[in-house]
């Protein structure tokens, strides 16, 4: 039996996996067409909520949800940017490292 079957987590992207998701979100978060949808979509729900009875809780609540919502897809996109620029810097760290080790030891004299 193996273990690593119940171990409730996923093992994380290699780090070339990591840099070219950190692209895909870099792409998307400049986006014209992106930006201007989440513009949108944020003052519909600020204007639904000006709009909304003062009594209407569950629809305040609802929308309140909703931006919540949102403001996670924004953080998570922001996350893989993130993550991509990490993870180009370890690769260039790595490759540079190696390539020193791999350089002769030269002394003073």
């Amino acid at each position: 039996m193996n273990l690593l079957n119940f171990w409730p987590f996923k093992a994380p992207p290699s780090l070339a996996v990591q840099v070219e998701h950190g692209r895909e979100a870099k792409d998307l978060w400049e986006n014209p067409a992106f930006k201007r949808a989440m513009v949108r979509i944020k003052d519909g729900i600020h204007e639904r909520w000006e709009a909304s009875a003062i009594l209407d809780r569950d629809g305040q609540h609802e929308l309140r949800l909703l931006l919540k919502l949102l403001n996670d897809v924004e953080g998570n996109i922001r996350n893989e940017m993130s993550n991509g620029v990490m993870a180009e810097a370890t690769i260039k760290h790595e490759a540079e490292t190696e390539r020193r080790r791999k350089e002769p030891i030269q002394f003073r004299r």
